[in-house]
């Protein structure tokens, strides 16, 4: 009978230890896209504008020479950064992209200015 209830108090406290250390883990944040820029010289005024690209409804006169600015909530990892994980496509296919990663912030620079329409 002693040995009994030993044995039990052990089990008790194994599986008190089991449920206490196996408590839900915090998941990590997903990361979200905080605000898409576009920044160029109007086609009309040749003045510097910035337009917003991520806005609810589809950006208006975006300047041919823009450079878009993408800011992520969290910090952008540059070796996941690479020609084949950002694109951008015209009518006449995928335009070649420079591509600059500082932080929470990826600099797209087309490598010449983007067609029309």
């Amino acid at each position: 009978m002693k040995h009994l209830k030993l044995l039990l108090a052990m089990i008790l406290v194994a599986g008190v230890t089991v449920f206490i250390g196996c408590s839900d883990d915090d998941e990590p944040a997903e990361m979200t896209i905080e605000t898409i820029t576009g920044t160029g010289t109007d086609l009309e005024s040749g003045d510097q504008v910035t337009k917003d690209l991520n806005a609810a409804s589809a950006a208006t006169d975006v300047p041919l020479d823009v450079v878009i600015e993408i800011t992520f909530s969290k910090e952008v990892d540059a070796a996941t950064v690479t020609s084949s994980t950002v694109t951008l496509s015209s009518s006449s296919g995928d335009v070649g992209l420079g591509l600059d990663v500082s932080g929470t912030t990826i600099t797209v620079t087309p490598d010449g200015e983007l067609e029309r329409g």
